[in-house]
């Protein structure tokens, strides 16, 4: 509270109660005599709390010293200070820790070395790891980096929870930190890693690795934001023993996010087919796989697999959404609307934990619904939503958007927009919703902003956006500002194989492009093949998102 006079008298007077450990409050006085800027008076009393060498404090008192030398302009003397309290008190293992950071910080790799080696004492305690990992690293020793790396991954969390850390002492949480820092500076090492990756090649080659080294160095790969490497040490790893789930659903989600569909298949039908592998966790794997082979435009197969999944897991509504999805993406839009009328019969009542599931179920069918020509039936659908939760976001913009896109109760939509925008201010659908909605109340010089400020989020680089904002530019008079906007348009429709053709055929009569001319295919398309998009009733609002984890029960 900057109250450093009062502080000094709360110190004393706590003293009076603990006339055995004056130290400790020499360490209390050092702490307050810095904060009122006499350093010096403050080094002497820290002098007093580390000469009595205790260790109550941690590594807080030798930091502290530390920075008195610095605020002193005396930081050469921090070693050989550090040095003389080593030597009096040898069994301090935090203080020898911190004595080799800094002579690590100082270069001095040998000594820095000397001091790791001496602290642990042949137990491999991960403060000692960690620094020996820095002194290979700058020795340029991959082998010592690879052996101390798999070490430490066995020892630390990688990815540790805000819940994990706080459950950490003062000098774990540390202790993860420098490790993460280590860490994080060697996965950036391309060089380092390649090497890695070949010696560990060698080793497995030579059986010198068994089943923990072989996955910890495809963990190592995927930490780096390498699945693809990562997969041929858990591909080793899984043929040297039966494996866990665990591991299947590590690097298969981890190939998932990286678009490789095929080989993320791969682990996930073995995993699927595994007979060690209960039936209560083998039908994840048929959603996977399912949710990948639609994905990757193969819906035969997506169909074959969740069937086995709703076969395992019956009349599970994730999964049956998950049906219905795939109809969707894959656009059988008939048959999308079948199964999504089923799930919705036989498990949208009050109360139901899967009311996202039911929510998001309805929202795709309206969408369809409006897809296939039936405008009363998707109205429907988003009023019924309504009927039960007014305040429902979504379903406030999507019949907002659906009916100002069909020039319906355009003060009612606006109102409901605007609703929806409350809640989200940022969200570019929303954004656009309300733009389209104000164009068609011809209060274009309004809707500018809102669709201006969708197109510039990333998550607004859609075709749909950029064409209403070319439509409110050529109503304003703004014909350059809108042929940048259709160009746009254009070239984001190409993005996907199946472009909305309606939208096509607009943005061709807008930019006075042939009746036959198409938009320009992705730069440089993936190495997979592009899914179809499905529907929406503005930009995305509606479309179903594949879901990142399984579904809960």
């Amino acid at each position: 509270a900057e109250l450093p006079d009062l502080a000094v008298a709360a110190f004393d007077r706590a003293a009076t109660f603990q006339a055995s450990r004056p130290a400790v409050h020499s360490y209390n006085l050092a702490t307050v005599y810095r904060r009122k800027g006499e350093a010096e008076k403050a080094l002497g009393s820290l002098e007093e709390y580390l000469n009595a060498q205790l260790r109550s404090k941690g590594v807080a008192a030798y930091e502290l010293l530390k920075d008195l030398l610095a605020d002193l302009d005396r930081s050469d003397e921090l070693l050989p200070r550090l040095a003389q309290l080593v030597e009096k008190d040898r069994l301090n293992q935090t203080l020898r820790f911190f004595y080799a950071e800094e002579l690590l910080a100082a270069d001095k790799l040998d000594e820095a070395e000397e001091q790791y080696t001496r602290a642990l004492g042949g137990g491999n305690d991960p403060r000692g790891l960690i620094g020996r990992l820095a002194i290979a690293r700058r020795r340029d020793d991959a082998a010592a980096v690879l052996a101390i790396l798999l070490e430490l991954y066995q020892r630390l969390p990688t990815g540790a929870t805000p819940e994990q850390l706080t459950s950490l002492s003062e000098e774990g949480r540390r202790t993860l930190t420098q490790f993460e820092a280590q860490r994080d500076a060697l996965l950036g090492d391309a060089a380092m890693l390649a090497r890695l990756k070949e010696l560990a090649r060698e080793k497995i080659a030579a059986s010198e690795f068994d089943f923990p080294q072989t996955y910890l160095i495809g963990k190592v790969l995927l930490d780096a934001g390498r699945p693809r490497d990562a997969a041929e040490f858990y591909r080793a790893a899984a043929g040297m023993r039966q494996v866990p789930a665990s591991l299947y659903d590590e690097i298969g989600r981890a190939l998932s996010d990286a678009e490789d569909y095929d080989t993320a298949n791969e682990f996930f039908r073995e995993a699927a087919e595994a007979e060690w592998i209960g039936p209560e966790q083998r039908w994840v794997f048929w959603y996977y796989l399912a949710h990948n082979e639609a994905v990757a435009g193969r819906q035969a197969d997506a169909d074959d697999a969740i069937e086995r999944a709703i076969e395992l897991q019956p009349n599970f509504p994730p999964l049956l959404f998950e049906q219905a999805w795939i109809d969707y993406f894959t656009g059988n839009w008939n048959d999308a609307i079948a199964h999504y009328e089923q799930l919705l019969a036989e498990h949208d009542e009050p109360g139901s934990q899967f009311l996202d599931v039911i929510r998001r179920s309805q929202f795709a069918l309206s969408n369809l619904y409006v897809r296939v020509g039936d405008l009363p039936r998707g109205e429907q659908v988003l009023l019924d939503v309504l009927e039960v939760e007014p305040d429902n976001t979504q379903a406030n913009n999507d019949l907002g958007y659906l009916w100002a896109e069909h020039e319906k109760n355009l003060e009612r939509a606006l109102a409901m927009v605007e609703k929806a925008l409350a809640a989200e201010p940022e969200n570019p659908a929303y954004l656009d919703s309300l733009g389209w909605v104000l164009h068609k109340l011809g209060r274009n010089a309004e809707a500018r902003e809102p669709l201006h400020k969708a197109s510039q989020d990333d998550a607004g680089q859609d075709a749909v956006i950029f064409e209403h904002l070319g439509v409110v530019e050529a109503a304003l008079g703004n014909e350059a500002a809108a042929r940048t906007a259709f160009e746009k348009a254009w070239e984001l429709a190409g993005e996907s194989v199946a472009p909305d053709e309606e939208l096509v055929r607009r943005l061709r009569s807008a930019l006075g492009k042939p009746a036959d001319a198409e938009p320009p295919p992705k730069a440089e398309p993936s190495a997979t093949p592009e899914p179809r998009n499905p529907p929406s009733q503005s930009s995305d609002e509606s479309t179903p998102e594949a879901p990142p984890t399984a579904p809960s029960q």
